[in-house]
């Protein structure tokens, strides 16, 4: 059975109110948020196809659940910003790790833990 239009919005709310709670969360992992972002995307593009085929939403849907979904987005988004950015900087770090430890701990470190630049 299709699901109505009214269905698909309040699943799409639903689906947005566990993201903001996955999001707010600070131990959360970041499967957790795709699978819910999927999820979302995918309930997203049923509206869409059902409005290109002429499906109407009316004021009060647009009310009760695209405005709430909307209000929630726009306040997750700079949280999820803030966490991409958190791991870029994790990632950086981890890189770098990784590179001086190739470039001057080929053999173990040495000399009591003294730094001695092999590679001039």
């Amino acid at each position: 059975m299709e699901k109505t239009m009214e269905l698909l919005l309040q699943e799409l709310l639903q689906r947005t109110i566990s993201l903001e709670k996955s999001v707010t969360e600070s131990e959360t992992e970041l499967d957790e948020w795709n699978i819910l972002l999927d999820d979302r995307a995918r309930l997203i593009s049923e509206v869409e196809v059902r409005l290109s085929a002429g499906e109407k939403i009316s004021d009060d849907l647009k009310q009760r659940y695209l405005a709430k979904v909307y209000e929630i987005d726009k306040n997750i988004k700079p949280k999820i910003e803030a966490r991409q950015q958190k791991i870029k900087e994790q990632l950086s770090n981890i890189r770098k790790t990784k590179l001086a430890r190739q470039t001057y701990y080929d053999d173990g470190p040495s000399g009591y833990g003294a730094f001695f630049d092999r590679k001039k």
